[in-house]
């Protein structure tokens, strides 16, 4: 009996000290700890929509601005997900009588980013928005809102400063759909971990 227990433990010590080895040559990747950011974004808006003016004497400025902020969590890997809450102006149109409309949203989206590479982020939001038109003239103000649906698509860069904060900037195309708004953005973009777990 001691002898086939002998027999058994010399064959199997190679198996044993093979499986040290191959234990030793494993390195453990730590795991990537959970974080939650917060980025506030703003920058220059051109309106695409199509439409054509019907008055010879109406101007029509396309170029206006939009302000952000967002929170977004991101689990360890490259998707992140989170909301973001704005304020945009699409246009203005005026006419030589001093009278002036301005349309603007106030808009809520669920995001969702994905770091594609070092760097560049890829984004999707959906969600909805309070579309408000403004007009102004004779003493007078009129302002009519309707909600609406809306999505966009970015691309963006950012640059880290520090651990926790990091600056850069993203390109856009929002869409909305209830009055057919389009735009297309070019925004700053400052990023800041708020923490992580």
């Amino acid at each position: 009996m001691k002898q086939t227990l002998l027999v058994i433990a010399v064959l199997c010590a190679p198996l044993v000290m093979q499986a040290q080895d191959a234990e030793a040559d494993v390195q453990v990747i730590p795991a990537q700890p959970y974080a939650v950011s917060g980025q506030l974004i703003g920058g220059y808006v051109r309106d695409v929509s199509a439409f054509e003016d019907t008055q010879n004497d109406l101007s029509v400025n396309r170029d206006q601005f939009s302000i952000a902020a967002r929170a977004l969590w991101r689990p360890g890997h490259l998707l992140a997900g989170g909301l973001e809450f704005g304020y945009m102006n699409f246009y203005s149109v005026s006419n030589n009588n001093g009278g002036k409309a301005v349309r603007s949203a106030i808009p809520l989206y669920l995001v969702f980013s994905m770091t594609a590479w070092d760097r560049v982020d890829f984004g999707l939001g959906y969600g909805v928005g309070l579309l408000s038109s403004t007009i102004t003239g004779a003493n007078e103000t009129i302002t009519s809102s309707t909600v609406s649906t809306s999505f966009f698509f970015s691309a963006g860069y950012h640059h880290p400063i520090t651990d926790e904060l990091s600056i850069g900037g993203e390109a856009r195309y929002t869409s909305f759909d209830k009055l057919d708004d389009r735009t297309m953005a070019i925004s700053a973009v400052i990023a800041y971990r708020l923490f992580e777990y």
